[in-house]
């Protein structure tokens, strides 16, 4: 029976690139097991077991680490029925609810959901793995796994600094996201990026501000979710895109925020805004939010170029990272699928309010049904970007690190061809190729971009102390100064 076993744990190995450190993780996901006796022989009468293991341990150490951690999620991901099952926002806040409620202190609460995120980052990842759901369907599961942990989290705080002043805090505050969250299209590590603001001021019975009490429940929302500890992290949270960024408070009044959009709001804040969101709190003053600022991010005319604002911060990108193989960055990457999507959103959405969507697959949809992307461009879109997230999944699930760095040895590359369906590393840096051209040739065509003549004069002189000189001309593009605060 145990030759048995070999042969067949052989046989799914053998679908993917075997190296050390698959070894290395399959002796150590059997080593934390209880039972191993039950486990081989269960493993010998349930083929599909070890069609899951060999899944795990040749594609994530991440995975694996979970595991080995917490032995008994393995039995649940041989359950079909539960690991097929599709899960949405709903669902997951009710069995969120449900379990924490009998846990009274702040930290086993906390430590209940970093529990709960494992346990369907092993789920979704494994379905992602063996190609059971199609990348919308993994990232929407990612985005409602955030909302829901987040969301449980802000309550938990809130009900924490609640208890420590001896008040109620009024629900007249939104807390809302950006970014991938927004959209709905969240990786396995992204940051989540999130604004916080309330419907106007006033002391509460103890004696203190409404804003003093929600920053309180900010800064303790992000220490507990950001704070790496023996039972890891929950999700690294990020206040900057704000109004006016870091120099700014982390909530504000509604009034504030739509007073900053009017008078100082940059275009790049039009690009962030398309994947506003909402999370948790008054769902009514995000709605009062969303209607006054949706004239900001999609006007019915434009004072300047759209598609030159979009290009310059393109071009601000590229600078920064010249060389690197970022698959996020790079000439003809996922940024440049993205922005051309958000420019052809915003030169349009005043008009035709169905693009007014923070999905990028999802637009890319809209913009071809109303022939503002030719078939064949849409086409490519489409592919390239499940391309370029499934292989930014890869490199993510392999050691929950935020990269987006192609490797460039070999044995890296060969196991992400064959995780993507593809036969060797070569084949994977062909195809990659094949795709940054024909992103970057439709950018470039809707954004006018081929044979023009370098727009930036400043990439044309030659400064004898060129450091400070770039430093002026970043104060003079962004009014940022060294400390990152606003000049002007």
């Amino acid at each position: 029976r145990f030759e048995y076993f070999l042969r067949k744990m052989q046989g799914e190995l053998s679908k993917y690139h075997f190296t050390p450190a698959t070894e290395s993780n399959l002796i150590r996901l059997v080593s934390s097991l209880f039972d191993k006796v039950s486990f081989l022989n269960e493993a010998v009468k349930y083929p599909h077991h070890l069609e899951i293991v060999a899944a795990i341990v040749s594609n994530s150490n991440f995975l694996t680490d979970i595991i080995v951690q917490n032995p008994g999620l393995l039995y649940q991901v041989f359950d079909n029925d539960y690991l097929l099952r599709e899960e949405n926002n709903e669902s997951l806040s009710g069995e969120i609810y449900r379990s924490i409620t009998p846990f009274k202190s702040f930290n086993s609460k906390l430590n209940f959901l970093k529990q709960f995120k494992k346990r369907y980052i092993l789920k979704t990842g494994l379905n992602d793995i063996l190609g059971f759901r199609d990348i919308p369907s993994i990232t929407g599961q990612l985005s409602s796994l955030a909302s829901s942990l987040l969301t449980s989290l802000f309550d938990i705080c809130r009900d924490e600094i609640e208890y420590k002043y001896k008040t109620r805090i009024p629900v007249s505050y939104c807390l809302a996201s950006l970014g991938k969250q927004g959209g709905n299209e969240l990786n396995y590590s992204s940051d989540v990026d999130l604004i916080l603001f309330y419907e106007n001021d006033f002391t509460l019975d103890v004696q203190m501000e409404l804003s003093e009490l929600l920053d309180e429940i900010a800064k303790l929302f992000i220490k507990s979710s950001t704070e790496i500890t023996g039972r890891g992290y929950l999700y690294r949270i990020d206040f900057r895109l704000r109004p006016d960024g870091r120099n700014a408070p982390l909530c504000a009044p509604l009034s504030d925020y739509m007073n900053y959009y009017e008078s100082r709001g940059e275009d790049w804040e039009r690009q962030m805004l398309i994947k506003l969101n909402f999370v948790c709190g008054s769902r009514e003053l995000y709605n009062q939010f969303y209607n006054y600022i949706r004239g900001f991010i999609f006007p019915s005319s434009h004072y300047l170029p759209v598609k030159d604002q979009v290009k310059k911060i393109k071009k601000d990108i590229e600078r920064k990272i010249a060389g690197a193989d970022n698959i996020k960055l790079f000439k003809g990457g996922i940024r440049d699928v993205e922005f051309t999507v958000q420019a052809l959103q915003l030169l349009n959405g005043g008009k035709l309010k169905e693009l007014r969507n923070g999905n990028t697959l999802e637009s890319i949809r809209l913009l071809e049904k109303h022939k503002l992307l030719k078939k064949g461009e849409a086409s490519l879109f489409t592919e390239a970007y499940i391309f370029y997230r499934r292989t930014e999944h890869f490199l993510q699930l392999m050691n929950d690190r935020q990269t987006h760095l192609i490797p460039d040895d070999e044995e890296m590359q060969t196991r992400i061809a064959i995780y993507l369906g593809l036969d060797n590393a070569g084949n994977f840096r062909r195809r990659l190729e094949e795709y940054r051209t024909g992103v970057r040739k439709i950018y470039s065509h809707i954004l006018k971009e081929e044979g023009e003549k370098s727009s930036d004069p400043f990439d044309e002189i030659e400064f004898k102390e060129k450091p400070r000189a770039e430093k002026n001309i970043r104060f003079l593009r962004s009014g940022m100064g060294l400390l990152e605060g606003k000049g002007f």
